[in-house]
């Protein structure tokens, strides 16, 4: 009586409880990604064969599923899987219509899966991965225990990313694998690019079998619109659309002329494909996702004034809206991503230049009204009233020939405006020198590149926010993946303030775990109960990682009592401290900075270090290697992390 390998994981799945059931069907959205949402929770709701009440198994089957029969399986190979803590473990990976399954190859039991409708992504890591280092990785040596493994230490490459031939399954933070990450080895790169493939198309499959036609349609246009060539495509129109309004304003041809025909009806053809291009946009993305997006309602403006314009000709002021045409290159910004930095530093900029800008206004404002009343009667073109003099004093803060066409001819006349008649030729009026050259100092030599020197500031400011955000954005994608089941749970634990503040977190995680109050906690127990808590996202622990972490501490279906339980999470949270501060360095390194958030992880570090000492010889790990540098402060030598600490 054994259950297939889809039954028994919804099984698992079904103690999860039924309210995920009743918040399905009230969360129902439009779009293609609220149905992958929907798709992706429902793969840890649905039940199929479950267990009847009171027959409890603890076997193998029972928990995890038998293997998949012949017919089931679309791809079979023995190959090589990233486990936490232990690096690259063989297993025999078995690809269906539904999931991956990891088998054991010795006693052909499951010991792991992945629901492909969770999945994400999956991705083959670059070439060249093994030659650089990602993130600050650190080789660790770890003392293993098991079958096969002997009693000597075995070194492991601890950075599943540095392997170039290993292909990456990206889950669902909602789904079954609560977002957990495999890396799995191949033989050679060939073979991970071909079984990335196999296992996209066959997610695509699985994805589609539980969505309607309407949200199949959505979703094959959403991957249409996004992709490269689309994109490149509609940026050489609006490039072309661009060149083309040029072109016409330069001829400025005459209504009835073939040129001017032929510039309309170009004209009218783009604004038909910026239309589709709306449209197909607007379909993909409906609903929110479009409003949220501020380039795609700029598309929108843009080409709903350009249809009005089209539409309605005796429409007062429509000539006006024609003008928009000429903003529709602005659409690039949206899509190349080195204009769209700027864009955004600059936005970001304004905010803060307008109180130097205020400050400058203000001054300004105060020489135009001295101006209206020193020479309002001697030269009223320029000083005639506040809005004249405030005019003429940005033009003497630009330079533009103030002193040929401002302030020496005010010197030749009187107080009424004429000539004066003992005026010679190089005479002076100090209260006309001093004014002027006053005004330039402050505002033209000062103010003004105090403006300036904000505007740069800030601008390179956001710059940097923008870049450490797309560094952080990689980092996430590439380097904090969660190919290490418990991090939620050690990000929480991380936050601790002394050592006995540690002990009591951990002290009471282990009291809600063990419902039973049995003094134990099984690896049932730790499964359920760390889905059941709110920790965002879920953490599903598999049994091979249950097996992993605790093979130093209990035996093989063994109980965890609250030392045990302690030793294992002071494990894994030294480990997790460590990945933390190598991604930190390697962040730092790479946007040439000193972060203080280094400063204090490593400092926590070394400080746990010293307070752990019978953990520390258990060699689970050795220290950053020397090849990480911390950028060196002002009048400092770089310090380099080797194998004694900083």
């Amino acid at each position: 009586m054994m259950a297939s390998i889809s039954a028994a994981a919804r099984s698992r799945s079904l103690r999860r409880g039924s309210n995920d059931n009743e918040g399905q069907d009230t969360s129902k959205m439009a779009g293609a990604s609220s149905s992958f949402a929907q798709t992706m929770s429902a793969s840890r709701n649905k039940t199929l064969d479950q267990v009847p009440d009171g027959i409890i198994s603890v076997s193998s089957e029972a928990l995890m599923g038998s293997t998949p029969g012949p017919d089931e399986i679309i791809r079979q190979a023995d190959l090589e899987k990233f486990a936490n803590g232990v690096g690259w473990i063989q297993r025999v990976v078995m690809l269906t219509d539904e999931q991956v399954v990891l088998v054991e190859p010795e006693s052909m039991k499951v010991k792991d899966m992945v629901q492909l409708v969770d999945v994400l992504s999956v991705t083959v890591n670059p070439k060249g991965a093994a030659a650089e280092s990602k993130g600050g990785a650190l080789v660790r040596s770890m003392s293993q225990r098991g079958k096969g493994t002997g009693n000597g230490d075995v070194h492991i490459e601890m950075d599943p990313h540095r392997e170039e031939k290993a292909l990456c399954i990206n889950t669902s933070p909602d789904g079954y694998n609560s977002g957990k990450s495999y890396f799995i080895r191949c033989l050679d790169r060939a073979d991970a690019e071909e079984w990335a493939e196999a296992v996209r198309e066959t997610m695509e499959k699985a994805k589609m079998s539980d969505m309607n036609a309407f949200s199949i349609m959505q979703s094959k246009m959403a991957t249409l619109y996004d992709s490269q060539p689309v994109q490149i495509t509609v940026a050489i129109l609006i490039g072309l659309n661009f060149l083309a309004n040029a072109a016409q304003a330069e001829t400025n041809p005459v209504k009835g002329e073939f040129i001017y025909t032929f510039f309309n009806g170009l004209d009218l053809a783009f604004t038909i494909l910026f239309t589709i291009e709306l449209a197909v946009n607007l379909f993909a993305n409906w609903f929110w996702a479009f409003v949220n997006d501020g380039w795609s309602m700029f598309d929108f403006v843009v080409v709903a004034i350009s249809l009005t314009a089209l539409g309605v000709e005796n429409l007062p002021g429509v000539s006006t809206l024609r003008l928009m045409r000429a903003f529709r290159v602005m659409r690039l910004f949206g899509r190349l991503a080195s204009l769209r930095k700027i864009i955004n530093s600059l936005t970001a900029s304004i905010l803060p230049v307008m109180n130097a800008f205020l400050i400058m206004l203000l001054v300004t404002s105060i020489y135009a009204i001295l101006a209206v009343n020193f020479f309002q009667t001697r030269q009223p073109e320029f000083f005639g009233k506040f809005s004249t003099a405030l005019f003429s004093m940005f033009q003497v803060c630009t330079g533009d020939a103030w002193a040929s066409e401002i302030a020496r001819p005010l010197m030749m006349r009187n107080s009424t405006g004429q000539l004066s008649e003992s005026y010679e030729e190089g005479d002076l009026d100090p209260l006309v020198v001093f004014f002027f050259i006053s005004f330039i100092v402050i505002v033209g030599w000062t103010l003004l590149q105090v403006v300036v020197a904000v505007l740069l500031d800030h601008f390179t400011e956001a710059a940097n926010i923008e870049n450490e955000r797309a560094l952080a954005v990689l980092n996430k994608a590439a380097l904090e993946n969660r190919s290490f089941a418990l991090d939620p749970l050690l990000k929480m634990l991380s936050h601790y303030d002394t050592a006995t503040d540690l002990d009591k977190r951990i002290k009471t995680l282990f009291d809600v775990i063990d419902t039973d109050n049995s003094g134990g906690v099984s690896y049932e127990e730790l499964s359920e109960g760390l889905k059941k808590m709110r920790i965002s996202p879920p953490i599903y622990l598999s049994r091979e990682d249950f097996d992993l972490m605790s093979s130093d501490v209990i035996e093989p279906e063994g109980e965890l009592d609250y030392p045990m339980f302690a030793k294992l999470l002071h494990t894994q949270l030294r480990l997790y401290l460590s990945r933390q501060l190598a991604n930190e360095l390697q962040n730092a390194v790479q946007s040439n900075r000193g972060n203080d958030a280094t400063v204090i992880t490593c400092l926590k570090y070394m400080i746990w270090d010293k307070q752990a000492p019978d953990t520390a010889k258990d060699g689970l790990f050795t220290p950053v290697p020397s090849s990480i540098r911390v950028p060196a402060s002002p009048g400092s030598s770089a310090g380099v992390l080797g194998d004694g600490g900083g």
